[in-house]
């Protein structure tokens, strides 16, 4: 007879959740009505309804098992009473017991000196006593219980008193005490855990760390589960260098809408003054075609992220984004309608440019649709009010439809495309001997190329590399457009994508002008058998047969070169477990490179990361004011195993041009069946001109099954180390 589990959920360290909750009311209910089924080696009948059996008894009813040296059995109150070596087993639980009985008719039992496991949560224990109270509920006196693995218990909690209730999904002790490595940390006299995964209101584990910001820093979270569709979180957080802050948030679920609602609200003890924030974020789908998005946000001050933002991650934008948004979408066409608001919140770079708010924008597009029998055609349209406190204000009306011819082979391509960009301004507010009303219109011609050729080569166990040359012509005809105000235009960076665009400029203020022959070549080296790509290979410059006349700012200089820079990228898959990507972009004229980036992967079975990477940036801006923003940096982070449980994680972000490092932390982490230990220290600034780094110590403890103290830190070490995956429960 095999006393076991079906499935022994300390095989390995991950937790085995299955539908045990969706699954008890049926079986339940198959209880009622099941025959139980007795065997044993030796049977004694005692009078019409009473049974004894010894010698591997073995009682079975529908998920329910109980197995013994001896069981004596009342058919007509339906009780069995077992002794010696006694196994009771049910869906997710079992229990080996000194003795017990069973009072099948009520589902109920009696259990004494017993060993226990919970399938569901990985938890097993010991009891003095335990009772099935009815179906759902079990009480235990004296208990012990972990999520460790029998052979090494490195967290335990002891209560005098254990309830496990399966339809509320709580447990719940009293007289409670923690220990952790044989050492008590905790009492309380009555604690509440869950047992499975439904929402349950009660305090959350704290959350604390230590910065010089905020100096010691501790939040008690208190979720409260207010409706099925309905839930909200208070959390109180002590700083000891800033005072008490109070926070919420408040979510919901209806039928056609999700989400949420927070705020802070703080007396600063550093600044005396009443600080806060408010943010809304709501998804309403009215139907599968029309939707809406709302993302509102407040913040009392601009230092208010600095300060009191998660100090692992700091926002870094320069302005706070509000935006509401209605969604239209056809089978071939969209229609965007959108607000937005932009509040500047970064005073250090003294950037008096503020974006202009879009009150409202309206866009239209038309995506590729087929036309003429060999023609497809599209279109983007849009309509927008800027309006801003102390500029310019404006109407701006774009309109941009296209036609191409797509011809394909299968080995080579060609697309001719026409399109024609025409743009009206009405402006208000504007200088004086600024023109009110602009109007540009302007054709725009590009025909793309290109050839497909592959061979098979006899080398590292056969591969095919393919050549793809491709060549893009661009016309755009120069039109002077240095009376346009910049409302939402920038200049894209130069890449290897930026060779094929139509325009070097985004938004609608400027439309670059060209007559320009993009030439490029692609090279890949593919194993057949797997299609993995081992390598691939990029070169491209653009030849000018014109000067470029068309700059972001009005005394922008013009480009005179006869060709753009050299673009080359290269991607390599070394080994199953090495990766290399490069990217450079190289001046010709001035025999410089203008860009630069080197980076290695390393990622193995064993869980082991490493990853460096290099990147330089010479930035020239256009209108005469010398070099800015030139970045020289590198970067290296790792996850590294040093035993089976423990490994050290960090990154040092190090900035050459400004000899500072930007961001750097050293850490380490335990991670065992029933308990995970994170340490991690951090040194950082917000950018290459704070004159004195922030530094925090960040600690986080779960006790697996049970709770978890200190900082969140999954999500700050997946943006941090490339590749590092959360270890499983």
């Amino acid at each position: 007879m095999v006393k076991q589990l079906a499935v022994d959920p300390w095989d390995t360290c991950e937790v085995t959740t299955d539908s045990l909750r969706n699954s008890r009311t049926e079986i339940q209910q198959n209880r009622v009505n099941a025959n139980v089924d007795i065997q044993a080696d030796y049977a004694e009948l005692i009078g019409k309804n009473d049974a004894k059996f010894s010698g591997d008894v073995a009682v079975t009813r529908a998920d329910q098992l109980i197995t013994a040296d001896q069981v004596s059995f009342q058919n007509k109150q339906g009780i069995a009473t077992a002794s010696g070596d006694v196994f009771y087993q049910e869906k997710g639980f079992a229990l080996h017991s000194d003795q017990a009985q069973l009072q099948l008719n009520q589902d109920t039992g009696q259990f004494k000196n017993n060993q226990f496991i919970l399938e569901s949560t990985h938890a097993r224990g010991t009891t003095q006593s335990t009772e099935l109270i009815n179906r759902n509920i079990t009480q235990s006196t004296n208990v012990s219980y972990t999520t460790c693995a029998p052979s090494k218990t490195d967290w335990e909690l002891q209560a005098r008193t254990l309830e496990l209730n399966n339809e509320t999904g709580r447990g719940t002790g009293r007289d409670v005490w923690v220990e952790v490595f044989d050492l008590p940390v905790l009492y309380t006299p009555y604690i509440s855990f869950p047992i499975d995964d439904r929402r349950q209101s009660g305090v959350l584990a704290p959350t604390f760390g230590s910065s010089d910001t905020t100096g010691v820093d501790i939040a008690v979270p208190y979720y409260w589960n207010i409706a099925p569709d309905y839930d909200a979180t208070i959390t109180p957080r002590i700083m000891s260098d800033r005072g008490l802050m109070l926070g919420g948030e408040f979510r919901y679920l209806t039928s056609n809408s999700e989400g949420q609602v927070s705020a802070e609200i703080l007396d600063d003890t550093t600044t005396h003054d009443l600080r806060g924030q408010f943010s809304l974020q709501n998804k309403t789908e009215f139907n599968p075609r029309l939707d809406a998005d709302i993302d509102l946000n407040y913040i009392s001050d601009d230092d208010y992220l600095e300060d009191f933002g998660n100090s692992l991650n700091i926002a870094s934008n320069r302005y706070l984004i509000s935006t509401a948004q209605l969604n239209y979408h056809a089978d071939n066409w969209d229609l965007l309608t959108k607000v937005d608001n932009y509040d500047l919140i970064d005073n250090r770079l003294n950037d008096p440019i503020k974006p202009h708010r879009r009150l409202p924008q309206v866009v239209f597009n038309l995506h590729e649709t087929p036309a003429f029998g060999i023609a497809k055609v599209d279109m983007r349209n849009e309509f927008v009010h800027f309006d801003h406190s102390s500029d310019v204000t404006a109407q701006r009306i774009d309109l941009h439809p296209g036609i191409s011819i797509p011809m394909r082979s299968a080995n080579s391509f060609i697309t001719p495309r026409l399109s024609l960009r025409h743009t009206d301004y009405r402006l208000s507010n504007q200088q004086i001997g600024v023109e009110r009303d602009h109007t540009r219109t302007l054709p725009i011609l590009s025909v793309d190329s290109g050839l497909f050729f592959e061979r098979e080569l006899n080398m590292a166990g056969g591969m095919i590399q393919t050549l793809e040359p491709r060549a893009y012509y661009l016309y755009v005809p120069h039109k002077n457009q240095d009376g346009i105000p910049l409302f939402d235009t920038s200049e894209y960076d130069f890449s290897y994508n930026q060779l094929f665009r139509e325009n070097r400029f985004s938004g609608a203020d400027r439309v670059g002008d060209a007559n320009q022959l993009t030439l490029a070549v692609t090279s890949r080296f593919i194993e057949p058998q797997s299609g993995t790509e081992r390598l691939r290979a990029s070169l491209g410059t653009i030849i000018y047969f014109d000067d470029l006349e068309v700059g972001l700012y009005e005394d922008s200089a013009p480009i005179t070169k006869d060709s753009s820079d050299i673009i080359a990228e290269l991607s390599a898959k070394l080994t199953d477990n090495w990766t290399a990507r490069s990217a450079l972009q190289y001046d010709p004229h001035a025999g410089s490179t203008q860009k630069a980036t080197l980076g290695m992967h390393y990622q193995d079975e064993q869980d082991r990361v490493f990853n460096t990477t290099y990147r330089s940036r010479l930035e020239t801006r256009t209108d005469g004011f010398g070099l800015a923003d030139d970045i020289e940096q590198t970067d290296i982070s790792f996850k590294w195993p040093i035993t089976d449980s423990w490994s050290t994680v960090g990154r040092w972000n190090y900035s050459l041009e400004h000899k500072t490092a930007l961001d750097t932390f050293l850490g380490f982490e335990k991670d065992t069946c029933c308990w995970r230990l994170r340490v991690i220290a951090r040194e950082y600034v917000n950018d290459a001109f704070d004159e004195e780094p922030k530094q925090g110590i960040f600690f986080q403890f779960e006790l697996k099954g049970l709770t978890s103290f200190g900082e969140k830190l999954d999500t700050f070490l997946e943006d941090g180390i490339l590749g590092y995956q959360v270890p499983e429960q």
